[in-house]
């Protein structure tokens, strides 16, 4: 039997929703299904019913191609490069994880870890970030700069290894892709937080500073010996896990600067697309947990290839399949139920004439 919230909806979108029941929809998704279906039939109704002073005859191909560009969703990211999809578990899991530590063990680890303690100091002198109880104002421009600047060494090494490929002749095992996506998924962070916060004048001068000087830097240790820098990398997500569940920690305590100022907060539009949030868990909050997930992620990801011989196979291919398929998954079920939403709204024009 149908959900109440389904029953009490439109008799003709009811009469469509019935069929997707073979897709075997959890109950809470019914209803949460069912509401956008409603709301997607009174948006397609109007649109059917108002008037147009444009014939097809008068409209030009340009015209049609700006038509066509409207109703893209450029936050709609299942045509792009697909990212995980975080459980509740998964993100609980990779919270405890935060305070993991990779212990160096060649020279090189060595080196990587002094560099990057160096760069974690002065960065939290320069953006005035203090541990205990941090303000929002610090951590703002704190979350740009960190985002702006881990979304270059994904894209890096990704375009060292497709020329790599390219002289070699060779596959490359699958690493380009999973760095490609971390890249993203980095870029995805920041804007994210471009929807939450204002970038200064100063904020937007040390950002293009730290790229200037760090990228050089980081081109020409690849060039030598490319895990070096995965594993530089390695380390500079664990202080953005560090950074992130402290931020969590106190969004979630009362009486903090930031439970005052973040607590209240909804998830921007960009965020609940990306991580496909459920309904309940579309707070500021959430999507910073998910952020936290995705850096934990990154580390690991890059501690394991700087650990990898120069021609192993990617470890993660399996991930981004099992990602894939279910992105699938969900945009099957997206495509049939405005189908169905198109074959209700028809139905309803005919049973008026």
């Amino acid at each position: 039997m149908m959900p109440r919230t389904v029953m009490s909806l439109n008799p003709v979108v009811c009469r469509s929703l019935q069929t997707i029941r073979r897709l075997q929809v959890p109950p809470i998704a019914w209803q949460v299904q069912a509401l956008q279906c409603n709301r997607r039939f009174s948006q397609v109704a109007k649109l059917a019913h108002k008037p147009t002073d444009v014939t097809p005859a008068s409209t030009s191909a340009t015209d049609n191609q700006s038509s066509g560009n409207d109703d893209i969703h450029y936050d709609d990211h299942s045509w792009r490069q697909q990212n995980h999809i975080w459980t509740t578990a998964e993100i609980a899991d990779r919270i405890k994880s935060s305070s993991y530590k990779h212990q160096p063990v060649v020279a090189s680890d060595y080196i990587m870890k002094g560099i990057m303690n160096m760069l974690y100091h002065s960065f939290n002198l320069i953006t005035g970030y203090k541990h205990d109880n941090p303000s929002a104002g610090s951590i703002e421009w704190r979350l740009i700069i960190l985002e702006s600047f881990a979304g270059v060494p994904g894209f890096m090494g990704a375009a060292f290894r497709h020329f790599h490929s390219l002289r070699s002749l060779e596959h490359d095992q699958g690493m380009i892709f999973t760095l490609l996506e971390e890249a993203e998924n980095e870029r995805m962070h920041l804007l994210t937080c471009m929807e939450m916060f204002n970038a200064s004048k100063a904020t937007r001068a040390l950002v293009v500073a730290a790229q200037m000087s760090m990228t050089p830097f980081l081109i020409a240790v690849y060039l030598v010996k490319p895990a070096a820098v995965h594993r530089f990398v390695g380390y500079l997500e664990e202080t953005a896990v560090q950074t992130y569940s402290n931020i969590v920690a106190h969004v979630e305590k009362p009486g903090t600067d930031l439970h005052t100022a973040w607590a209240a907060l909804d998830a921007p539009d960009i965020a609940v697309q990306y991580w496909q949030m459920p309904v309940g868990q579309r707070k500021w909050l959430d999507a910073l947990k998910r952020m936290l997930a995705d850096e934990a992620h990154h580390r690991d990801v890059n501690h394991t290839l700087a650990s990898l011989p120069p021609d192993a196979k990617n470890p993660f291919i399996k991930e981004h399949m099992d990602d894939f398929s279910q992105a699938a998954d969900r945009h099957a079920l997206k495509r049939s139920s405005e189908a169905r939403l198109k074959a209700a709204l028809q139905a309803y024009n005919e049973e008026k004439k």
